[in-house]
């Protein structure tokens, strides 16, 4: 086969295009950090990473959820924590008010101090987090609690529960039902109308400690049905954020450059573009050498 000297200087364009393009390539590579600029550059690669990108929008929006999650729990902890607190001083002076030691003036200063906690426990059952009352059931924007009168309280919430998904099969109860936490302050209110009985009515007193110490007994068992719901959704926490940590990477994979390994990629390109640029140089001048002595 004659080889011409236009196949020749074609050949060697055609050559030179092809590193200049390659060199484009890696140079765009680093410029941006991805592989791949459009989808059609990389199809199998680019359907990998929308499929990644479609499961990692997912798992974000669950880690979102879990974390309002256990924002909203850890705020039901400290109100029922602070009414546990408050319930055990109601109780501690319900037992100082039936010891013989105590008289009439002692027992109503106890009754003043359990007054004093009973409005406390109103305020800490319309403990609220951004805004939405804690114990209201659904009616989150209803304050649940009223102090009518010394002796009458009114819930205004309902008993529904509200239930957020942590993952596509999982659900998870936030609320602590607020009509449980009404008998615990129709408890402190008996006690205080014992404490301020006349004459002294140390069964009726023994009765509202009793049924007091019942009630407090229900708040702590709300608290740690509260506490296993928050070790739950922290579980969930952890799992979604190593799954996300997991998913990041082989997006990563899939879509980022290897910079260092495509910087070394376009210095050896440049060096062949060098190369092949001299190599042709050399070859059309020969050539047209030729022609000339011809």
């Amino acid at each position: 086969m004659r080889i011409t000297n236009q196949m020749m200087t074609q050949n060697a364009i055609r050559h030179l295009n092809a590193n200049r393009e390659r060199m484009a390539d890696l140079q765009t590579q680093i410029a941006s950090g991805k592989q791949y600029q459009v989808v059609s550059d990389n199809p199998s690669a680019a359907t990998q990473s929308m499929l990644l990108r479609s499961q990692t929008s997912m798992t974000q929006t669950y880690l979102e959820i879990t974390q309002a999650a256990d924002d909203w729990l850890s705020a039901n902890e400290l109100a029922l924590s602070q009414l546990i607190s408050l319930g055990s001083r109601a109780l501690t002076l319900g037992y100082n008010g039936i010891s013989d030691t105590q008289g009439d003036q002692e027992r109503r200063t106890f009754a003043d101090e359990v007054n004093a906690l009973i409005q406390e426990a109103v305020d800490l059952g319309n403990s609220s987090h951004k805004d939405n009352y804690l114990f209201s059931g659904h009616r989150i924007l209803t304050r649940p609690f009223i102090l009518v009168d010394a002796n009458t309280i009114v819930y205004n919430g309902d008993e529904e529960k509200i239930q957020v998904k942590t993952s596509p099969d999982t659900s998870l109860t936030l609320n602590i039902d607020g009509g449980a936490l009404k008998p615990f302050m129709e408890a402190l209110i008996e006690l205080r109308n014992a404490l301020q009985s006349e004459p002294f009515d140390r069964i009726r007193l023994t009765n509202a400690i009793g049924n007091l110490s019942t009630q407090l007994d229900n708040i702590k068992t709300a608290r740690s049905v509260n506490g296993a719901r928050q070790r739950e959704v922290r579980a969930q926490m952890n799992f979604l954020t190593r799954a996300q940590n997991e998913l990041k990477a082989l997006l990563s994979q899939k879509e980022d450059a290897n910079i260092a390994e495509a910087i070394s990629l376009l210095r050896n390109q440049e060096a062949t573009y060098q190369a092949t640029l001299e190599v042709t140089r050399r070859a059309i001048s020969v050539t047209s050498l030729f022609d000339l002595l011809r």
